[in-house]
């Protein structure tokens, strides 16, 4: 068994609306946004399934994105227009509206929060994007997915389906849980706040993009066919020097 570690970035998607002025600079979401935390649902609980090793495994590796913002989300399926509470700009930069994912005429629409981040790891790591299933909402149902975060580098964005005309999301409301997969099904992972640098932007980018010019191309990358250049000889997890840790021990004692 081995502890893999994974780095994470709260990572507020950039647009044209997050570059017009103080009021949609991409930074207010770092402020405001939450720290991965493990779910929760069980940390009070006697019951006996709590010494399963399994169980106690599960619950353990498993994180919750959570919303950022209050946001009450209405689609006009007469206009077949999506509003929401919040100021135009601030709007646009939140929510994305996937058009070419649903029936415009006859179904409700398909929608991103940009409650985002993104994940790194230098290892084989399968990162699972999952519904929040102690948190359903039935108003709304989460689309799900998987992939190796060491070849593919691109933000999760929890995106739902519209089961309702008005969804109502909280701050601080799960919005979907994550769990990570190696090669070992005894491995354990250890979370590492990483910042946001040139060189994140980049490859996220380059990944999000690729399907723009080739359909499916992107999956061949994901599934190791087609290998991504850029990561070759990268370290893209960075950890605190060991002369910071070991000086923060000893002044902890």
């Amino acid at each position: 068994m081995s502890i893999i570690k994974i780095g994470y970035v709260p990572w507020f998607e950039k647009s044209p609306f997050t570059n017009q002025g103080s009021l949609n600079y991409y930074g207010w979401s770092e402020v405001v946004q939450f720290d991965l935390e493990k779910v929760d649902t069980w940390k009070d609980s006697t019951k006996g399934f709590m010494k399963c090793p399994a169980f106690v495994k599960y619950v353990d590796q498993t994180w919750v994105i959570k919303s950022s913002i209050d946001i009450d989300i209405r689609w006009d399926s007469t206009n077949k227009v999506l509003h929401s509470n919040l100021p135009e700009l601030a709007h646009n930069a939140m929510l994305r509206t996937h058009w070419g994912d649903f029936n415009i005429e006859t179904e409700r629409p398909i929608v991103a929060v940009n409650s985002s981040y993104l994940f790194v790891a230098d290892d084989d790591v399968w990162i699972d994007f999952l519904p929040p299933f102690n948190d359903i909402d039935p108003k709304w149902r989460l689309m799900p997915g998987s992939f190796n975060i060491k070849n593919w580098q691109r933000p999760v964005v929890p995106t739902f389906e519209m089961l309702a005309d008005e969804v109502t999301l909280k701050r601080g409301q799960p919005l979907a849980y994550i769990k990570f997969r190696s090669r070992n099904p005894q491995d354990m992972f250890k979370l590492i706040k990483q910042e946001r640098t040139a060189e994140l932007e980049h490859l996220a980018n380059s990944c999000v993009t690729i399907k723009a010019y080739q359909p499916n191309l992107s999956w061949h990358v994901v599934s190791g066919n087609v290998p991504n250049n850029q990561r070759k000889g990268k370290k893209l997890v960075k950890t605190e020097p060991w002369i910071c840790r070991f000086f923060r021990f000893i002044l902890r004692k």
